[in-house]
């Protein structure tokens, strides 16, 4: 076995001396990801098979090797995922596919330190440590492992541009283009949640989803306590506190907080209002706009406070309420230090220092710092109440 072992390393790998390659068994043609891996097949092919299959007549050198492999013919499998219900014959294979379920990247490479959910992808991965790069890109000069690498990357350099028909973002690749047009698209969405019933269009989307509800809330905010899963969406509501408004509006040149704030006010400039009440035939441009507006009809009101049992329509509206309760004042003007409980009044106040008014009455053109303001002006001044008709102001003569 060892004659045939040092032969085995000094011939070729797959007839070949590229880098890329995986090591091949020459005696079967069966690839692998790492040499050792290889060496261990050999084995197989030289051990005396005391055990073989009654199926497919394989032969093995332990009897624990041909159970298992027994299952590879059995139909039954004894393991569902109760998340997806997705089924697996060993026990394994559902143990990885539960770690990427729950986001639990138990494996690490000792080189770059990078996290995986197998020791397999760890194995896989670390090729890229091991091989050189010899395929260079003509145009940057990045290097590559191969030339499959270096042509999906030259598409980068390309100067055709896929265009979406619908919002006109512009892609490198037509694949990256027909994927997003599915977010533009009504169809249905096929993707559920078994926990919380939400319905996605794409299968990633799902995945990403469910171990939403599996990851704690590590990530906390120092400055109001609030708790994230993500580092990311703890980066985004610190924009809260600061007012940072980095993501900007191309057409009307408004700022806001965070992309998903940016994509929301987008259907402001649109005609578009594809959300329509079956009871009255209402139509709106968010799905949660129709969805406020149905409780009209059903009167239902399903958040309550467990202090004093009143009942809400809306959540955001629950939380505000319990301030009254609690009394809590958790943000305070960077200007003054005055403290209130509800970031609309905070936002109001604000103007005070500021000077903004972008309430404007439409008779006599005076500005006023909130809504409400206004429409006391217009009502004490011209009578004009919810139910009266607005007269316009008579230029003096």
């Amino acid at each position: 076995m060892k004659i045939f072992f040092k032969i085995h390393n000094k011939m070729p790998i797959n007839n070949t001396e590229k880098v890329g390659t995986k090591p091949q068994c020459s005696i079967c043609g069966k690839k692998f990801l790492a040499k050792k891996y290889l060496n261990f097949h050999i084995k197989t092919h030289l051990a005396k098979a005391k055990f073989k299959c009654t199926v497919c007549n394989t032969g093995f050198k332990h009897k624990s090797l041909l159970q298992s492999h027994m299952k590879v013919h059995d139909e039954n499998k004894e393991h569902k995922c109760e998340i997806c219900a997705k089924e697996f014959r060993f026990r394994r294979s559902y143990v990885i596919h539960m770690r990427r379920h729950l986001g639990q990247k138990t494996h690490q490479c000792s080189i770059c330190a990078k996290r995986f959910f197998s020791k397999s992808e760890v194995d896989r991965h670390k090729v890229v440590h091991t091989e050189e790069r010899k395929v260079l890109c003509k145009i940057c000069g990045k290097a590559f492992k191969d030339e499959k690498r270096m042509r999906k990357h030259t598409l980068v350099h390309r100067m055709e541009q896929y265009n979406c028909p619908v919002c006109d973002k512009s892609f490198n690749q037509v694949q990256n283009m027909r994927c997003h047009l599915k977010l533009h698209s009504t169809a249905e969405k096929s993707h559920k949640c078994n926990i919380c019933d939400k319905v996605f269009r794409f299968k990633s989307g799902l995945t990403t989803h469910i171990r939403n509800h599996f990851k704690e809330r590590k990530h906390k905010c120092e400055i109001c306590d609030k708790a994230f899963k993500v580092i990311s969406n703890l980066r985004i509501h610190m924009n809260v506190h600061f007012n940072v408004k980095n993501f900007s509006c191309k057409i009307c040149a408004k700022l806001f907080k965070s992309k998903t704030c940016l994509v929301s006010h987008m259907v402001v400039h649109s005609n578009e209002r594809p959300h329509k009440c079956e009871e009255c035939g209402m139509a709106f441009r968010r799905k949660s706009e129709l969805q406020t507006h149905s409780q009209i009809h059903t009167n239902e009101r399903p958040f309550e406070c467990t202090v004093c049992k009143k009942t809400f329509k809306r959540s955001g509206h629950l939380k505000s309420h319990y301030i009254t309760h609690t009394g809590e004042k958790n943000l305070k003007c960077e200007v003054c230090g005055k403290q209130f409980g509800y970031a609309n009044i905070l936002k109001i106040h604000m103007r005070i220092h500021t000077g903004e008014k972008p309430y404007e009455c439409d008779i006599c053109g005076k500005g006023f710092t909130c809504n409400a303001d206004m429409k006391r002006h217009k009502r004490n001044k011209y009578g004009c109440g919810p139910n009266k008709i607005i007269k316009e102001k008579k230029n003096p003569k």
